[in-house]
């Protein structure tokens, strides 16, 4: 019997049936938490305990690193005077850099198909390293490997020798479509890469390990990416921010992005219908992406190696297990319990769930507001205002005092 005037706290029970993981165990009931609750208080206070290590161990590198530092001699005056040198090898990369006339392409109908040999020929060793590309009025095509270093099937090796360090497409308004290959390995293009308008269709290996690293911007007209169109190497970071592909687009081929790891985010259209094997695999895609409904298939590893934190699915889509990351799974959320059961009767590997409405009370008719959680997920996994699922390690289940 509890006596007047003295403070109890009552642990609440919840009144749903639902899966709950608590620190490092699961159950199921419809009873109190007080012993998980208690396990999961012990299980903090070990991670605190860890995170405190850490923390003292973080500080010694720290002192270890600074104390190197405080050794070093200062800066020499020949240090100072590197970023001149480098500003100086620029400007003098910029005198010897050509831009080829029209002219001075091999040009079938309206096929730009390569620079010509006797333009190139006629080039200083140091114009051949700084060339600026300029693609001319009334070119519909841009030929399979017309820029390719690595595989330009010459009998000499001549176009070897040259690097292209900028693409300037405001000219060709009449483009539709960029050849297989046709700026592969042009590393030294960087910045903003802008498609002019009526381009429809970008080919395999269009772009693959070139260095454009700005924002890219696709026309309203495009329909096709190849594959591996865009995929980038290791020593690449690649293009900037979201990709927003245009509403057109039907085709997206299998890697197509694959390496992009300063894409933060994707916009998706509505007449794409499929997400390919690989297509967003190691690109820097973060937070919060939600999947339309026209979607109906994601491919394997499409989006393995990001850093997706919560994934909204559309019913009836079809996944396969390396579909995201397993080792780092994101909340994988579908549309409700009917769409839970579908999907995990096939797939163990990921964090799926729903969202649903839970409801405490305390056994003395004390009801509080309901909250919005995780299906079988921990309770302090929280919504953000951003709609992403974090996990708040300063939760606390709610309770209640009587005197």
């Amino acid at each position: 019997m509890i006596s007047k005037g003295t403070k109890v706290k009552l642990s609440l029970m919840l009144i749903v049936a639902l899966t709950v993981s608590i620190g490092s165990g699961t159950i199921f009931s419809q009873g109190t938490f007080s012993e998980t609750f208690h396990d999961s208080q012990k299980t903090t206070q070990q991670e605190d305990a860890l995170t405190d290590d850490q923390e003292q161990e973080n500080s010694r590198a720290v002192e270890q690193v600074d104390a190197v530092k405080n050794q070093q001699e200062p800066v020499t005056e020949r240090e100072e005077q590197k970023p001149l040198q480098r500003e100086a090898v620029a400007a003098a990369a910029e005198d010897n850099a050509v831009t080829p006339a029209r002219e001075d392409y091999e040009i079938s109908g309206t096929t730009l198909q390569h620079l010509k040999v006797s333009y190139i020929e006629n080039l200083t060793a140091e114009q051949k390293q700084n060339i600026h590309v300029v693609i001319p009025s009334g070119i519909n095509c841009i030929d399979a490997h017309a820029f390719d270093t690595f595989q330009l099937g010459f009998s000499n090796n001549i176009f070897r020798e040259c690097r292209f360090i900028s693409l300037d497409l405001s000219q060709a308004t009449e483009l539709k479509e960029i050849g297989s290959y046709a700026f592969n390995g042009c590393s030294s293009m960087v910045g903003d890469l802008i498609l002019p308008q009526r381009v429809e269709t970008i080919s395999s290996y269009a772009f693959h390990n070139a260095g454009f690293n700005g924002t890219l911007v696709m026309p309203n007209t495009l329909t096709t990416i190849g594959a591996n169109a865009f995929r980038q190497g290791e020593l690449y970071q690649g293009l900037q921010g979201d990709i927003v592909l245009p509403e057109k687009l039907t085709t997206l081929g299998a890697t197509a992005f694959s390496g992009q790891k300063a894409i933060t985010g994707v916009v998706l259209p509505k007449a794409l219908t499929a997400l390919p094997d690989s297509v967003f695999r190691n690109t820097g895609l973060c937070g919060v992406l939600t999947i339309p409904e026209n979607i109906r298939s994601i491919g394997k590893n499409t989006f393995s190696g990001t850093a997706l934190q919560s994934v909204y699915l559309p019913a009836g889509i079809t996944i396969v297990d390396g579909s995201f990351d397993t080792s780092q799974s994101p909340y994988v959320i579908c549309k409700d319990k009917a769409e839970y059961e579908r999907l995990t009767s096939v797939h163990t590997k990921f964090k799926i769930t729903y969202e649903t409405m839970v409801r405490f009370e305390d056994g003395k008719s004390g009801v509080y507001d309901t909250i919005k959680r995780l299906y079988n997920q921990p309770y302090n996994v929280m919504k953000q205002g951003n709609g992403c699922w974090e996990t708040n390690a300063a939760y606390t289940f709610p309770s209640v005092q009587y005197d």
